[in-house]
């Protein structure tokens, strides 16, 4: 039987898990908005720091926020279990019994992220950075929990597992190459 307070309701529902869903978008966008600010502005407060550490500074604040953004996705998908009638409890329960299958599952995935969390706390690589991994030479573009992202000369992207990395080589400078053209003559050229 269809009435006009059941519908409502189901509206209500609707608007606010779409509610939800924005605000955990508009959150996101905010955050790294506001986080690049502080770390890459001119006026923002770590500003000296980040001059200093640039690879380290832009690391760090990208596995930082990839954390914040799985934390507010969780979140939001949670609140929207909630308005469909399902307990957060189980919610939480159910995540971790999955997070357990999954870690005894993946024993790859934890070696990874394990490898990732030293790389980067160690500062063996840093973004921009130019390495030779695995017999792969080429520049940085993302150091992650799971992977390393490299573009090699070529402009070839190269994506390589954490745990497959066990020896870095570190070009601090950058890969030089000179290429010098140079015109000579058979014949001297006489002065007048």
């Amino acid at each position: 039987i269809f009435s006009r307070g059941r519908a409502r309701e189901k509206a209500l529902r609707l608007m606010t898990i779409g509610l939800i869903i924005g605000l955990a978008v508009v959150l996101i966008q905010f955050l790294r908005a506001i986080s690049a600010f502080i770390i890459y502005s001119e006026l923002g407060p770590l500003k000296y720091f980040f001059q200093r550490h640039k690879t380290r500074t832009r690391t760090i604040h990208s596995v930082v926020l990839n954390m914040i953004k799985y934390v507010i996705i969780f979140s939001a998908l949670g609140r929207i279990l909630m308005e469909l009638g399902v307990n957060y409890t189980t919610y939480i329960a159910s995540l971790s019994v999955i997070g357990l299958a999954i870690g005894f599952g993946s024993q790859g995935l934890v070696q990874d992220v394990v490898t990732g969390l030293f790389l980067i706390l160690d500062g063996q690589l840093g973004v921009g950075d130019m390495v030779e991994i695995s017999g792969q030479t080429g520049l940085v573009e993302e150091v992650g929990l799971r992977t390393t992202r490299l573009r090699t000369y070529i402009g070839q992207v190269v994506v390589i597992l954490n745990r497959n990395i066990s020896l870095v080589g570190n070009y601090t400078k950058g890969a030089l190459q000179v290429v010098i053209d140079i015109a000579v003559t058979d014949e001297p050229t006489a002065r007048k």
